[in-house]
């Protein structure tokens, strides 16, 4: 299963562990995070079909009071969260919720499973922009209420 990609993942895992991992927890990691990425496929694709206010009732959110206060001072925010769990599924909700959001991603190395990630999280209410340079643009939005998502 896409013997390039895990090899690479494979090095992260000895560059971030070194020998404290054996090669039996190296593997089990990696099949882990295929199947999580799997996963979050599955969620955007269902997500992509559900009504809103279904949608929004389904995501528990912590912390909320946080972003309401970034808004109340007239201020956008960066939001940076770690790849754990859906990250786009955070992000539409939060567009969802009126906030004009950016979200920050990586193109897909097939370009067109790329323009399909990219029209399905636009049509979340997402604006993707790809590689700080396309982002630079944006910047002003944090001046105002713009807010920023970075996986």
């Amino acid at each position: 299963m896409l013997p390039k990609k895990r090899a690479v993942a494979t090095g992260h895992l000895l560059y971030a562990f070194g020998q404290t991992l054996d090669a039996t927890q190296v593997q089990q990691i990696i099949v882990e995070t295929f199947q999580n990425l799997c996963r979050n496929a599955f969620e955007c694709v269902r997500i992509e079909g559900m009504n809103k206010n279904r949608f929004l009732q389904e995501v528990e959110v912590r912390g909320w009071e946080h972003i309401e206060a970034a808004r109340r001072r007239g201020r956008g925010a960066i939001l940076i969260g770690g790849h754990i769990g859906n990250w786009e599924l955070a992000a539409a909700y939060m567009a969802l919720r009126g906030l004009p959001i950016q979200v920050v991603a990586r193109r897909i190395y097939l370009a067109p499973l790329d323009q399909k990630l990219t029209e399905m999280r636009e049509r979340m209410g997402l604006r993707p922009c790809t590689g700080m340079a396309l982002c630079v643009p944006c910047l002003p939005a944090l001046r105002t209420t713009g807010f920023w998502d970075s996986a």
